[in-house]
């Protein structure tokens, strides 16, 4: 596993087009999370796609989410074939459930019920941001949602750009207040590779998500089989390090009243005067991970869990690198030597580095972060 060397994390759309060279060409190039589009093929072929994403993430030992899109109709509830997308997507185990065309926050509760119906309740739901109506109601299906995906390309139509820009600001600041992971999404189509007026536009379009707090970008195709190039990928990544390598993140955290929340404000304020090279969460649920997410502090965060969906799931958040842990740790001595192994096993420091652990004893209790420790890398003896 390579360590993280950017915040903004990359959602890339692959479809049965995509080939096994390059869907490892993506995650060499530093996709997290694939997006998989049901309209195409059959469950078998996607099937197959999944497992071939998975031996890849595996073999590469990189953390691979898999969001799932149900293609639900505009002025539609959900149809039969979206009941149908869903079951194969709960029987494949994926990771995250966007929905399409959301209007209300009903929309999400009728998903919801249906996840809960199937024993999946702990799924994730993706409301996806494309209709006018959604702006309306949009506090509201932010407090019934898991995470947001910003569509301009549909969202803009019959609205100017200057409008379209600020209402997406407006949309990842309140992602952000609420704790909500927020995917944008830019289409680079392969027409505009060699098209500097495009390539400016389309860098100028990722930049300014990034500088406002997006968690995440989704790279989609213009093309009917959805196919993203390898190219595409390294683009984005290259955009985004440069990107924030010349700014200020916005300090946006959850508004909480708990002591993962007062913790978590004091992470920024202590990587100012250190700085430590990691900040390391230990987290059963996600929370303290994501709580810690929410400050946009400079030093990447290692998410602790031995929870394998958990894992999973916290690969598409801001600043985020999951390690999955083999085993339970239960003393807080358990948990330091268990930091400083998984850090010393990857080379991803050197004796005397500072480490900021936040995390809770017991550590099987959810949301019962209770310390925060500066923690220094011993010399080998």
């Amino acid at each position: 596993m390579q360590p993280l060397t950017r915040q903004t994390k990359v959602v890339a759309t692959v479809s049965l087009a995509s080939s096994l060279q390059t869907i490892a060409g993506m995650i060499k190039a530093g996709m997290n999370v694939a997006c998989l589009n049901l309209s195409h093929g059959s469950y078998d072929d996607l099937a197959q796609t999944i497992a071939q994403i998975r031996s890849i993430a595996e073999e590469l030992d990189t953390p691979i989410t898999l969001l799932q899109e149900l293609q639900k109709p505009q002025l539609s509830s959900l149809t039969d074939k979206d009941t149908q997308d869903l079951e194969f997507g709960l029987s494949q185990e994926v990771d995250y459930i966007a929905l399409s065309f959301v209007s209300s926050a009903e929309d999400v509760r009728v998903l919801k019920n249906l996840l809960q119906q199937k024993g999946a309740a702990d799924t994730p739901v993706v409301a996806k941001i494309e209709k006018h109506d959604a702006i309306a109601n949009l506090e509201e299906i932010l407090d019934e949602c898991d995470a947001v995906m910003i569509a301009p390309s549909d969202l803009g139509v019959g609205m100017s750009q200057e409008k379209l820009l600020l209402l997406q600001k407006r949309i990842i600041g309140l992602c952000n207040h609420k704790g909500i992971p927020v995917i944008s999404a830019i289409q680079m189509p392969e027409s505009t590779i060699h098209n500097a007026h495009s390539i400016r536009a389309e860098t100028s379009d990722i930049a300014n998500a990034i500088i406002d707090g997006t968690d995440a970008i989704l790279l989609s195709s213009e093309s009917e089989v959805g196919e993203v190039s390898v190219e595409s990928v390294q683009r984005l990544v290259k955009i985004a390090t440069e990107t924030e390598a010349e700014i200020e993140f916005l300090n946006n955290p959850p508004a909480k009243t708990d002591v993962t929340h007062a913790l978590s404000m004091g992470l920024n304020a202590i990587c100012k005067v250190l700085p430590p090279r990691y900040i390391a969460t230990f987290t059963s649920s996600g929370y303290t991970a994501r709580l810690a997410a929410g400050e946009r502090p400079k030093v990447p965060i290692l998410a602790l869990t031995p929870n394998p969906k958990v894992y999973r799931s916290l690969n598409l958040i801001w600043g985020v690198q999951p390690v999955l842990l083999n085993r339970e740790v239960e003393t807080f001595e358990e948990l330091t030597a268990q930091v400083e192994e998984i850090l010393r096993d990857r080379s991803w420091v050197e004796p005397g580095d500072k480490v900021l652990i936040m995390a809770g004893i017991p550590t099987k209790r959810s949301q019962g972060t209770n310390f925060l420790k500066i923690h220094t890398i011993a010399v080998s003896t």
